[in-house]
């Protein structure tokens, strides 16, 4: 714009965008000696007549002495119109606000040719816009999200201190230890710590799955015993396993010894693994059979439930939700959105293989120990 200005010894010149039927200022040249820039404002007094020219098939346009919004008047104004083809792009706007300024054949020849680089040049700038104002969105959607994350794991917290205190006195009483309770005492107890213990697991689900939201989960890499990881995760679930007569069969590969990963994590992901499959099993059992597999170690969490039909499968990986042949269990829609992010955050994977009314297989894939050098 500066180049244009000062070789036609003009005071202001100004590149006018057309986005969505909107005119907008997409740069701007202004003479040393003249204190007003172009504004917006500006912009939307010109736009109307000049855009109805340009249209109508006039290619420039001379306009009198005409007031912008302010203090500086234009005595003389030449606007070109600046087209892609047949689409309107925008608009070059010279101006010379100290006296009355003729533009020659030779000028508005010269300008006649410049048009269709300026249209470029237009069209380059407002991708740029167009990409500066999708990065700012994309930045706000980010702080809102990570804000939002922040507040479900700062509220869990909360609930997490007095619901272990909970859990805490009710293992007392089932411990008899400030008396003897009669059986129906001991069921109402029991009901109480397995409720409690079940919540407490929602709220750690809830809490981990908001760090990964905002992006601040770390992983402590360490070589994890195979057969110790899933016997301690097979402990976890045992209690409901077995008062739903369910078997819980584990079958390990003799290769398959140690893997690469957050022990605690893992053992949050084959949890949640289990629990799931325990859940949907109404008879039968689930299995777990861990081998190696080309470089990683296959976890497979084998039950013999209702399965899922082939419609649903991306579904229950998605945070909050559940299939809906799973509807009438309870739960957050947490779990299995919440292992294969933290499989993915290994570097890892969950598949899953069903057969609807015959059961379902879900595979956790971990680096291998022996091969394994992530982290």
């Amino acid at each position: 714009m500066a180049q244009i200005g000062e070789g036609y010894s003009l005071d202001r010149v100004w590149l006018v965008g057309l986005a969505d039927s909107q005119a907008c200022l997409l740069q701007a040249w202004t003479a040393p000696t003249i204190p007003e820039p172009p504004c917006a404002a500006s912009v939307e007094l010109l736009w109307p007549q000049e855009r109805a020219s340009w249209q109508q098939g006039c290619p420039f346009r001379a306009v009198p002495p005409v007031a912008s919004p302010g203090k500086a008047w234009a005595r003389s104004r030449l606007s070109v119109p600046l087209f892609l083809g047949s689409s309107l792009l925008g608009g070059l706007v010279l101006e010379q606000l100290s006296d009355e300024r003729p533009f020659s054949a030779s000028e508005r020849q010269q300008l006649a040719q410049l048009a269709p680089l300026l249209a470029l040049v237009a069209v380059r700038l407002q991708n740029a816009e167009r990409m500066q104002a999708l990065a700012q969105q994309q930045q706000r959607a980010r702080q809102d999200k990570q804000a939002q994350s922040e507040s479900i794991a700062g509220l869990a917290h909360e609930l997490r201190e007095p619901l272990t205190n909970v859990t805490g006195f009710a293992k007392l009483l089932r411990q008899q230890v400030g008396g003897t309770l009669s059986e129906r005492q001991r069921q109402y107890v029991q009901s109480l710590v397995d409720s409690s213990e079940y919540l407490l697991q929602l709220l750690e689900d809830l809490i981990e799955f908001a760090k990964l939201e905002a992006d601040r989960t770390t992983l402590a890499w360490e070589t994890v015993p195979v057969e110790q990881a899933c016997r301690q995760a097979l402990s976890l679930v045992r209690a409901r396993a077995d008062s739903q007569g369910l078997q819980l069969p584990l079958a390990i590969d003799p290769r398959a010894t140690a893997c690469r990963a957050d022990r605690k994590r893992l053992q949050q992901i084959l949890v949640n693994l289990l629990s799931n499959a325990v859940k949907y099993t109404p008879a039968g059992s689930v299995t777990i059979e861990v081998t190696p597999a080309h470089g990683w170690i296959a976890f497979a969490v084998i039950d013999t439930g209702i399965g899922i039909p082939p419609s649903e499968r991306e579904a229950v990986f998605q945070p909050f939700r559940q299939g809906q042949s799973q509807d009438r269990a309870r739960g957050t829609g947490l779990g299995l959105s919440l292992a294969r992010r933290l499989a993915r955050l290994h570097g890892g994977d969950i598949t899953l293989d069903s057969q609807q009314g015959k059961g379902s297989r879900f595979t956790l894939y971990l680096p291998h120990a022996a091969t394994g050098e992530a982290g």
